[in-house]
Order: structure tokens, then sequence, then C-alpha cells
């Protein structure tokens, strides 16, 4: 190729650069034109039933059930050691 069919390569490409330029910037305009006469309406409802006397409840109940167990794990750890001190006491008694 030389110097002039390069020339007029590069003088095409040019052009149709101007002219895909020009067409986004015409769909550009008329897309920001419906856009603009297009208007929406929105609705939120935000009316959640919160039933906090239930959530309340159910937090008690959780609480109560927590310390249920620990009561009962501490009654435990309290019967084994009172019987544990028993034992001693009994041997101590036999041995004398």
């Amino acid at each position: 190729m030389n110097k002039v069919e390069l020339e007029a390569k590069v003088e095409a490409l040019q052009d149709e650069i101007n002219f895909l330029r020009a067409l986004y910037d015409t769909e550009l305009t008329e897309l920001q034109n419906q856009v603009k006469d297009t208007s929406v309406i929105l609705e939120l409802d935000n009316s959640r039933n919160l039933d906090l006397n239930a959530i309340v409840a159910e937090v008690r109940a959780q609480y109560e059930d927590i310390a249920n167990r620990s009561r009962a794990e501490a009654e435990t750890w309290y019967m084994q050691k009172v019987s544990k001190g028993e034992m001693c006491r009994i041997e101590k008694r036999f041995t004398y």
C-alpha cells in the first residue's frame, strides 16, 4: 500500500468514527428525552406488624431455659461436692 491509499483509508476511518459519534449522540439524546418524560411512582410499605409481646415472651422463654439449665448444673455440681465430702467423713470415721 502506498501513502495515498493509507491516507484514504485513514480518512474513511475518521469519517466512520465521526458518523458513529453523531449516531451515539443522537441516540443518547433520544434516550435522555424518554427518561425525562417518564415518571416513577414508588410506594413503600413500612408497616411491619411487629408483635413485641411475642418477641419479649420468646426472649423470656430462652432466658428461663438458660437459667434452668444453669441451676441444674449448679445443683449437680453441689450434690457431687456434698457427696464427696460425705464420703470423706465416712472414711475418716472408719479409719479411726
